[in-house]
């Protein structure tokens, strides 16, 4: 069955080294093992549509400094995520094919259902 929409089935491995190192990278920050908390480096400027400080007043549109470790860890998890559920796999049939867009359709309506209620409930 071809589709435009997989990658390569060899995506599925460097979807997986990307995955794994910044996942546990990602956990080590998050809990704060040996020590790990923000890496200094990455410590930038970067602009902020509002800016709130504890006990100061708001400031919209302006450039504040923030460590964009987070951030970053969550750019590679996701890339590594994406690589390995949008790669062929090396036999790709029909069974496979509609498993893979059932799961499609449940993840837009899972992130449609989320984007509604964030509306309301600030998730």
């Amino acid at each position: 069955m071809k589709s435009r929409l997989l990658l390569p089935h060899k995506y599925k491995k460097y979807g997986w080294i990307i995955f794994v190192p910044s996942l546990l990278f990602g956990l080590f920050i998050m809990f704060k093992i040996n020590g790990i908390e923000e890496i200094p480096f990455f410590k930038t400027n970067v602009f902020a549509i509002m800016s709130h400080q504890l006990f100061s007043n708001k400031i919209y549109f302006t450039f504040v400094e923030n460590n964009i470790t987070d951030e970053l860890i969550l750019v590679f998890v996701t890339l590594g995520a994406y690589l390995i559920a949008f790669s062929k796999e090396k036999v790709e049939d029909e069974m496979n094919y509609f498993i893979r867009m059932r799961s499609m359709a449940l993840t837009l309506l899972f992130v449609i259902i989320t984007g509604i209620l964030s509306n309301y409930f600030y998730i």
